[in-house]
């Protein structure tokens, strides 16, 4: 259904996407994301701990991710685990999502964000999968305390989004996330 959604109800185009999305569950492994095998994987990123996935932590109950954005450091990390720990996570989430809905939340804290933050491969890699294989499943990303350069970096990957997807981006500062977010969701050490 959300392949339908995400092209208008296209039924022709919807099933091109949808051949193509088995295609890329197959080379990736994505139906053993969650499991210990695909972990292995995406060990170095998990000890990290970049991010934490919580089951109804928006206002409507649906799974976010919560990413602790200055833990990334684009010169110490390999994009091929990158893309495994991407696929990892967007399956989690998927799997916690009401299945009627499959709506996932992403809430980014940009405090700390610096140049070995702006990792424009690893963006554009997350993108084109959210993009292109997780149609009509995002409900929001949400930008927490974005400083200054974040803008820069911003300005680029605007451009690789469509304007729907666009629209449900949110820039917020932590004083507000309990508008969007269960306060009792938040990771603790998330916000100060």
């Amino acid at each position: 259904m959300r392949f339908l959604r995400g092209r208008d109800h296209a039924e022709d185009t919807a099933f091109e996407l949808l051949v193509e999305y088995a295609k890329w569950r197959n080379t990736y492994d994505a139906d053993l994301a969650l499991s210990d095998s695909f972990l292995q994987r995406i060990s170095n990123e998990q000890q990290k701990k970049k991010y934490e996935i919580v089951s109804k932590a928006d206002l409507g109950d649906r799974p976010a991710v919560f990413v602790f954005v200055r833990k990334h450091n684009m010169y110490e990390r390999d994009v091929d685990e990158m893309r495994y720990l991407i696929i990892h996570i967007l399956e989690k989430l998927v799997a916690l999502a009401k299945p009627e809905q499959e709506r996932i939340s992403l809430v980014l804290n940009m405090s700390g964000f610096g140049i070995s933050c702006m990792d424009y491969e690893v963006a554009k890699i997350l993108v084109d999968i959210l993009k292109t294989y997780y149609p009509e499943t995002l409900e929001h990303i949400m930008f927490v305390d974005s400083p200054m350069i974040f803008s820069t970096f911003w300005a680029i990957v605007k451009q690789w989004l469509n304007p729907v997807t666009i629209e449900k981006v949110i820039f917020l500062k932590s004083a507000d996330l309990p508008k969007y977010v269960r306060s009792e969701a938040v990771p603790k050490g998330f916000v100060e």
